[in-house]
């Protein structure tokens, strides 16, 4: 049997300690969880008192999965792979260990703070202890490389949502917003910088220091303590936000606050003992939660310890049996299970063995009867696929007879073709050997010369005709250019008054006056132009009288005007008599205000020379007085203010209707001199 102990311990059997293996020594419930649900049995509901399994082989544990995932040396392998896969990189074996029904040492959770960045103790050098991460590698094959940076740190993508997460990690975290320039990393600093890793680096160990004037040589060490592969060269530390070396501090800032946020999500107690839940727990609805793990601690830690020693003493064996007991009566007090009801679970248990023992049998028919139904199956495969063959025979036996059909057709062609040949090439001979008398060659002489002369004489007529084309092409071309100007501007007037006759949409001509159905269209123009002439001729005459009323408006307007200038004429010697009695009653006000100053005055010297215990009724009355005094002053300045307002406000109002008067008279006028203009034109045109 393997020792195990503390310091050196199997991490495969570790982590597979509640997931895929059994304890050191079996208790009496087979490391079963005390749990109540129900089943269905033999077709009647009852509720059954069978223990269920709590740490089945079936699941693997949350603690391990948690803690190979929180590991920095989680790529171990066990498995030999090609050269190209396991360049850089170090593989996790994926392979279970199903040691379940083997009396194994009882081993923990592999869990080493040394080897564990997310548990305390990352500072302390683990090289000089007796069990080495090396060591640890070689028991299992496990082979450590430089793994390299895979992160495309250059791409801008990536870059972008890396300083967003930064961000909002420093923006979230408490006492970190102050590092940053205004929530932002750009432009960045060495203080900065600095400032970030050191509060990072302070949030993964409380003992860790930074010391900023040797950041540079400090860093990189730091870095390789928290296992990060990409570069932290002193070149790009000096100069931390140029373009060659913020990539790289987007890297390295980013690997560190994934370390923290990894940290802050981790747990160490339900990591190694985590609440495993039954499988089945949504289906059962009379499931009641399983018995907390902290109840089998203490028989698991002497149960660890007595067989650590490796020695089989009896009275380590007895001890052992008393853990057990001790385990049985927990169980009984938390759970309230008596003699009896462990009577009924064994009867249980006997019951549910007999149904496995008929599952068992129920599969292997189940089996012969798959089998049965593979053969029936296979046998239909096997006929269908001897039809498809016969077809394919078939169709193999027609292409052929397709074949030699052409090959017979491409003979006979090809001597048809040597037939043609060679009455080609009797004709060719026949023509190569004619003969030609004098008279022949006189006459067609004769004429090819006529001939020579017609074809001179049509081309003379054809540059005539053509002169005359181009002249003509030019005149057409002119009247053309003129008649585009013409539509042009007749449809500009239109767009311009579309506004005021809606009518002239309909009435856009187009350029092309040569096609028919534009010659039509310009028919039905001339007619809706006529008739948009007569409606102008209405509204013109209608205008000229609506001008005519504008026009007595105007003069009655003028009257009126004349009428309000006389009346602001005289208000004028009303208005310089409420100024002077402006002036006299503030003059008034002021004098007022003066004595009554000087009454105050008087009144606080006597005040200040009598005795205020015996002149309490005298200061009362005075004090009266003055807020009386007090009360006429404010009422004497209302007043004035009243008095202002109100003239200011009637010389403002008389000064508004005059300039009104005249705005009103000067944009009627105008408007009637374009009205008219307008419409002058428009018939002009039309």
């Amino acid at each position: 049997m393997k020792k195990a102990s503390f310091g050196r311990r199997s991490s495969a059997a570790g982590r597979n300690t509640f997931g895929g293996s059994t304890f050191g020594r079996q208790n009496s419930f087979d490391g079963n969880d005390m749990r109540l649900s129900r089943r269905e049995s033999r077709g009647m509901d009852k509720k059954s008192l069978l223990l269920k399994p709590g740490f089945s082989a079936k699941k693997k544990s949350a603690s391990s999965e948690n803690l190979s995932a929180h590991d920095p040396k989680q790529w171990l392998s066990t498995v030999k792979k090609p050269v190209n896969q396991q360049r850089n990189t170090l593989v996790r074996s994926t392979t279970s260990m199903n040691i379940t029904g083997i009396n194994l040492v009882a081993s923990t959770p592999c869990v080493t703070p040394g080897l564990n960045p997310n548990l305390p103790g990352i500072n302390s050098s683990y090289k000089n202890r007796r069990l080495s991460s090396e060591s640890r590698y070689s028991n299992y094959g496990g082979v450590v490389k430089n793994r390299k940076e895979v992160r495309p740190l250059t791409e801008k993508d990536f870059q972008q949502t890396a300083i967003h997460k930064i961000q909002n990690y420093f923006l979230t975290a408490p006492n970190a917003t102050h590092i940053l320039n205004n929530g932002s990393m750009k432009p960045m600093t060495t203080t900065m910088f600095t400032d970030m890793c050191e509060y990072l680096l302070h949030k993964l160990d409380r003992n860790q220091v930074l010391n900023k004037s040797k950041y540079m040589e400090e860093l990189p060490k730091i870095m390789k303590k928290y296992y990060y592969k990409g570069k932290v060269d002193k070149s790009w530390l000096i100069t931390v936000n140029a373009s060659h070396s913020f990539p790289q501090v987007v890297g390295l800032l980013l690997w560190l606050v994934e370390l923290c946020e990894t940290q802050n999500r981790f747990n160490v107690m339900d990591t190694l003992y985590p609440t495993i839940l039954d499988p089945d727990e949504s289906e059962d609805e009379d499931y009641e939660q399983t018995v907390e793990f902290k109840m089998y601690l203490p028989f698991l830690l002497n149960s660890y310890q007595v067989e650590s020693r490796g020695s089989g003493k009896p009275a380590d064996q007895e001890f052992l049996k008393k853990q057990e007991e001790l385990l049985l009566e927990n169980y009984k007090k938390t759970l309230g299970i008596d003699e009896e009801a462990l009577i009924k679970l064994e009867e249980e248990l006997n019951n549910h063995k007999e149904e496995l023992d008929l599952l068992n049998d129920l599969t292997e028919e189940q089996k012969l009867e798959e089998m049965k139904a593979m053969k029936v199956a296979l046998q239909k495969d096997i006929v269908n696929s001897k039809k498809y063959i016969k077809d394919l025979q078939t169709c193999h036996g027609e292409v052929q007879e397709y074949i030699s059909k052409k090959k017979d057709e491409r003979i006979f062609q090809e001597k048809d073709i040597e037939n043609l040949q060679r009455e080609l090439n009797a004709v060719n001979s026949c023509i190569n050997g004619q003969q030609i008398t004098q008279d022949d060659k006189k006459i067609i002489e004769e004429d090819i010369i006529s001939l020579k002369q017609d074809i001179q004489y049509e081309a003379n007529c054809l540059e005539e005709y053509s002169n005359i084309v181009y002249s003509e092409d030019l005149n057409v071309v002119d009247v053309r250019l003129k008649l585009d100007k013409l539509f042009v501007q007749y449809n500009k007037m239109c767009a311009e008054n579309i506004v005021v006759l809606p009518e002239l949409e309909n009435a856009i001509a187009d350029k092309n006056v040569l096609a028919v159905h534009i010659r039509e269209s310009l028919k039905e123009v001339d007619e809706l132009l006529k008739t948009l002439k007569n409606k102008n001729v209405e509204k013109l005459k209608e205008v000229e009288h609506k001008i005519a009323s504008i026009r007595i408006e105007l003069d009655s307007a003028e009257l009126e005007y004349n009428k309000l200038k006389k009346i602001a004429e005289k208000l004028d010697p009303e208005r310089e008599a409420d100024k002077k009695r402006l002036l006299e009653i503030t003059d008034r006000q002021f004098e007022a205000k003066q004595e009554h100053e000087n009454k105050l005055y008087e009144i606080q010297a006597e005040i200040k020379s009598i005795n205020l215990d015996n002149t309490g009724v005298e200061v009362k009355a005075k004090t009266e007085e003055k807020n009386n005094l007090c009360q006429q002053i404010s009422e004497m300045e209302e007043e004035k203010n009243y008095i202002y307002t109100k003239t200011f406000n009637a010389l403002k109002k008389h000064r508004e209707v005059i300039e009104e008067s005249k705005e009103l008279v000067k944009k009627l006028s105008d408007q009637q001199l374009q009205n008219m203009q307008s419409i002058k034109s428009s018939i002009f045109k039309n």
